[in-house]
């Protein structure tokens, strides 16, 4: 009676395989046999794939996960994890296009908006949108280059947000605080030379006057985005501004090829200020952490003027909030919209 259910559009009984082979035990072969285990072949089958394409570490929609997804209903109809599955997908489909954008479009790495500054039409911020999810943060043991203060943790992030494409550039800088801080000019070049009071106070100045709720993206929300689509060491040179790759100078922004979310220059170009205080990482994890209670702030993603062991999405830097350099910068993030 509890294996019919594989005749229909139903969720498989419980232990549907053990079940199965009792029953051959107890009456040897039976006709429904072949294409219930058939059946049951092509549910777990479907079921592993959209647990691939829509699990809680996934940043993207895959191409096929609702094509996916709509075969499995087709097999087991409407269940608890379906629905969690749809879910997924409509997260990491990404929001509404944001009061905020004068553009917005979808492509392979995802939703993508554009805000212009106002008084200045010829001058944006284009921002990608990062879902909310779970991965684990830091670096595992046998990671050549590691720190001692990059212990793995696991981290949820409950919210998501729109990370810009690129750092700041010089010319949206100076034309939100008036001032230019960098050594090397250009307005295309990224920001530089500026502390972790004048980044935060640029992202507050930047919410009044476009309107939005912007501000340094925390260690978590950084590294989460750094890692989507993953990058092997030995393309570090075609995807990043390092030692090796960048004439001993800064480049313009997004020249170099993004990662799967879109994003340009999280590895390379400038350091970036985060908004946490630096902190080893909660050993039994956390969501949505903050960061820890030293004195100095976490900065992330190497510079043009370093080595490419430096150049880790795990790697960590803590400075006083009042350095500055020619080798720091800053990236924003738009949350709540």
């Amino acid at each position: 009676a509890a294996l019919a259910a594989l005749d229909a559009a139903a969720a498989a009984p419980d232990r549907a395989e053990a079940a199965i082979d009792e029953l051959r035990q107890l009456v040897g072969a039976f006709p429904q046999e072949p294409a219930w285990r058939a059946k049951l072949a092509r549910i777990r089958s479907l079921e592993m794939a959209c647990a691939a394409r829509l699990g809680s570490r996934n940043v993207l929609l895959a191409p096929d996960a609702l094509a996916l997804l709509a075969d499995l209903e087709s097999e087991t109809g409407v269940t608890a994890a379906s629905s969690a599955w749809r879910t997924r997908a409509a997260v990491l489909a990404g929001p509404p296009p944001p009061a905020w954008a004068c553009e917005h479009t979808v492509d392979a790495r995802g939703p993508r908006a554009v805000l212009r500054l106002p008084g200045e039409p010829a001058l944006t911020v284009a921002f990608r949108h990062v879902p909310p999810g779970s991965f684990t943060i830091g670096s595992p043991l046998d990671e050549r280059e590691r720190d001692s203060d990059e212990l793995g943790a696991e981290i949820v992030l409950t919210r998501g947000r729109w990370f810009a494409e690129c750092e700041v550039s010089q010319a949206v800088y100076e034309r939100i605080a008036g001032t230019n801080p960098s050594v090397q000019r250009g307005a295309e070049l990224p920001v530089q030379n500026l502390d972790w009071a004048q980044a935060t106070d640029f992202a507050l100045r930047f919410s009044t006057a476009c309107s939005v709720t912007a501000r340094l993206p925390t260690e978590a929300e950084w590294e989460h985005a750094c890692r989507a689509g993953g990058l092997d060491p030995s393309e570090l040179g075609r995807a990043a501004w390092y030692r090796d790759t960048s004439d001993d100078a800064c480049h313009p922004i997004g020249r170099r090829p993004p990662n799967a979310l879109g994003l340009h220059d999280l590895l390379g170009n400038v350091w970036e200020w985060c908004s946490d205080r630096y902190g080893l990482y909660p050993p039994t994890g956390a969501s949505d952490p903050q960061g820890g209670e030293r004195e100095e702030r976490v900065l992330r993603g190497g510079s043009w003027a370093d080595p490419a062991r430096l150049l880790r999405p795990a790697n960590r830097a803590a400075l006083a909030p009042t350095t500055r350099s020619v080798q720091i910068g800053m990236r924003l993030v738009i949350v709540g919209e």
